[in-house]
């Protein structure tokens, strides 16, 4: 292969190289529009309904899920939205209570929502206590940074009926709170 050979192969080569960068850029860009287009739709959603979000999450382009508050009502709710299809549960606020939660069977997953009335220098973590027996902790103190989390929305894979009990953890592990969960 001569000159005229290798600066054609060159030549070749970074026509390709430009048409897959070029191809590669338009697809990030479509599915960078579809998700701000979901997004969009959610806040609109979220606004006309009046709601105020708390905590929202995105995995992927299909649905959103939140956990919001909305005031005028007094009402703590979960949401799953998607374009063909919205998720919503509510439960009223007990001003009493030091955990309040709200739990959803969304159309992909199963979502709980808890916000605590407990003085935030104090949470260390919440337990999601099973019927069987078992329990799995969540983290609400960042030991990196000194923040603590007022609320807690939680994806998971159990049903209400599943779930007995929520724990409030101070951060040295003492329990501060706990509150039975019934149908």
């Amino acid at each position: 292969m001569g000159k005229r050979g290798f600066i054609l192969t060159v030549i070749i080569g970074l026509f390709v190289l430009i048409g897959v960068v070029t191809y590669t850029a338009i697809g990030q860009t479509e599915n960078s529009k579809n998700e701000n287009s979901l997004l969009r739709q959610w806040d609109e959603y979220m606004d006309r309904a009046g709601y105020t979000s708390i905590e929202v999450h995105q995995d992927n382009e299909q649905f959103v899920f939140s956990f919001f508050i909305n005031e005028s009502r007094d009402e703590l709710g979960v949401l799953e939205y998607s374009t063909e299809n919205v998720n919503v549960e509510t439960a009223k606020i007990k001003e009493d209570s030091k955990i309040n939660h709200v739990f959803l069977d969304g159309k992909y997953r199963n979502y709980l929502g808890v916000r605590f009335h407990e003085g935030t220098n104090v949470l260390g973590k919440l337990g999601v206590e099973t019927v069987q027996g078992n329990e799995r902790k969540y983290d609400l103190y960042n030991s990196e940074d000194g923040s603590t989390r007022s609320s807690i929305l939680l994806d998971t894979s159990l049903s209400k009926e599943e779930i007995r009990k929520l724990i409030l953890y101070s951060k040295s592990g003492d329990v501060l709170a706990t509150k039975e969960i019934k149908d």
